[in-house]
């Protein structure tokens, strides 16, 4: 299966914000300054218990209302968002009653902005990057009873932000840090009833 989009918008003519009613900030209009452009792509290929997955997605946004105190009806604020991830899965029955289940995964996120200032442009950005992966068991015990128990871990190999203003340049912010989660989990699920079951 493979799946595209591509989407363009180039705003509204003019928006108005009462907010900003006045001559030096052009009586409260803000003049095509709300496009909207994304593009998509999406792919998965099964065979027998495997299945690859993959998307890439990017979405770049005209911001017309001054946001953090940029300057309102300014061409230059624009923030683009990109997310993708890459999944491998394996699904298998070892019997009638229990399925296992295993997956690799690679994910990223990262943002990325440009807002003016009275003519002093400031970037801002974050990216973010993980991969880990996950195993599970699911068994009916009994006809009644269900338990899922598994693991995960996740190793974050990027979370970094940064923000500067161009020129004059001026660094305000740049981190880069890293990470480990692990987690465990046992879950049983009892029938009591057509009406009722616990989830512990």
């Amino acid at each position: 299966l493979a799946s595209g989009t591509l989407y363009s918008s180039r705003g509204a003519r003019s928006l108005y914000y009462a907010e900003y009613d006045s001559p030096l900030t052009n009586n409260g209009y803000a003049d095509k300054r709300d496009g909207d452009q994304s593009r998509s792509l999406f792919g998965k290929i099964s065979y027998k218990d495997l299945t690859f997955s993959g998307v890439a997605s990017s979405r770049r946004k005209d911001i017309p209302t001054g946001s953090y105190g940029a300057d309102f009806n300014s061409p230059n604020n624009k923030t683009t968002d990109s997310v993708g991830y890459l999944d491998l899965k394996y699904d298998h029955r070892l019997g009638q009653d229990i399925k296992a289940t295993a997956r690799l995964f690679y994910d990223y996120r990262e943002y990325a902005g440009t807002y003016d200032y009275s003519g002093v442009m400031n970037s801002d950005s974050s990216n973010g990057q993980w991969l880990g992966t996950e195993w599970q068991i699911t068994a009916s015990l009994a006809e009644a009873l269900r338990v899922v128990a598994g693991m995960e871990y996740r190793y974050n190999l990027r979370q970094d932000q940064k923000n500067y203003d161009e020129f004059p340049y001026r660094l305000k912010l740049d981190q880069h840090e890293s990470s480990n989660i692990w987690a465990a989990y046992l879950q049983s699920e009892i029938t009591l009833s057509d009406q009722w079951k616990i989830n512990a």
